[in-house]
């Protein structure tokens, strides 16, 4: 999985294999580590293959990964500074990050792995951090996340906010889209309909049909250019009598 998500080579000692990616959408890969952990934490390849060793059970879980999507109106130069911000409470509990930047298709996320284990002495403690699997940190990250992007939204002029809750916890009565991913938006792209682009399109249209049906009533205002003519008013009569010599017939000359 590291080697996947830095897009790099990495030796595996323990199957004698090499893992190697090419993923040009890979902009930047960093490990970050605690300040009293020793230089070999920095090598992706010594850091994976010591976390393979710390562990004798072959399904033991070897790192814990987080993703997280970067709002475009986000400048890209402050990135860094933004995913270091955000890894760097993690790295002062003792953890090790290996993080990587992908920026593909207009969509840039962070991969983070998180060891499981602290830095003891030249190695891995024996027992794992169980405090780490506390489900209340999931919300605690997510918060963080949700903080730092909006100050840097807000620093950059712009209007949008994010949240790290639920539509239905914000009260918005809207349905959910699933995840397309990169196989099936290449294939829409191309003219293909998927399972999960037709999933979408059936949300999409519940959505609407929803959002209209909430909208008010608007009155019926006639188009004017449409309207039919007039039809013919008789002229109003005069009530005085008639002036009896001006209707009289004329004699014949």
């Amino acid at each position: 999985v590291a080697a996947y998500r830095a897009g790099c080579s990495l030796r595996d000692e323990r199957l004698s294999m090499t893992f190697a990616y090419r993923k040009p959408e890979v902009v930047l890969s960093e490990i970050m580590a605690p300040t009293d952990a020793p230089a070999w934490v920095l090598d992706r390849g010594v850091l994976w293959n010591k976390v393979e060793a710390s562990e004798r059970r072959c399904d033991a879980q070897l790192a814990r990964e987080i993703e997280f999507s970067i709002p475009k109106g986000i400048p890209k130069q402050r990135w860094t500074a933004y995913i270091r911000e955000y890894f760097q409470p993690m790295v002062d509990a003792g953890m090790v990050v290996d993080w990587s930047l992908h920026a593909k298709n207009g969509n840039p996320h962070v991969h983070g792995l998180m060891t499981m284990r602290r830095i003891d002495g030249d190695g891995f403690s024996a027992k794992k951090e169980r405090a780490w699997n506390d489900r209340a940190l999931v919300d605690q990250w997510r918060k963080r996340w949700e903080g730092i992007c909006n100050r840097a939204l807000g620093a950059a002029g712009r209007p949008e906010r994010v949240s790290r809750l639920s539509l239905a916890a914000q009260g918005i009565e809207r349905s959910p889209q699933v995840h397309v991913g990169v196989a099936a938006s290449a294939m829409e792209k191309r003219g293909i309909a998927t399972d999960r682009g037709e999933h979408n399109r059936k949300i999409k249209e519940a959505n609407r049909a929803r959002t209209e049906s909430r909208r008010p009533a608007r009155k019926h205002r006639p188009d004017p250019k449409h309207q039919p003519a007039p039809k013919h008013q008789p002229r109003a009569t005069s009530s005085r009598p008639r002036n009896p010599e001006a209707s009289a017939v004329r004699p014949r000359r």
